[in-house]
């Protein structure tokens, strides 16, 4: 019987943000991250979520990249380079 080839997937980043509340839940999303083999996460920037992410982020080993998708406006771009 022939058996089915097996593949694989390299997981880089993971995007959790489904407007989690509690520390628990951020843990929980990194916890399931860090299992199915991502490097890092991806969120939504604000400076409440990088206060507490940071932290959450070192102790599990795990990178974080914040984006600013749904921040974006006409004149993001506007003006000086970033």
């Amino acid at each position: 019987m022939n058996q089915p080839e097996k593949k694989s997937l390299d997981l880089y980043a993971m995007t959790f943000d489904y407007g989690q509340r509690h520390d628990a839940e951020i843990k929980a999303a990194q916890r399931i991250a860090k299992a199915l083999g991502a490097k890092g996460i991806t969120r939504e920037l604000s400076e409440d979520a990088a206060k507490r992410l940071g932290p959450i982020a070192d102790k599990h080993k795990i990178m974080i990249g914040f984006h600013n998708h749904t921040q974006l406006t006409p004149t993001t771009y506007d003006g000086d380079s970033l």
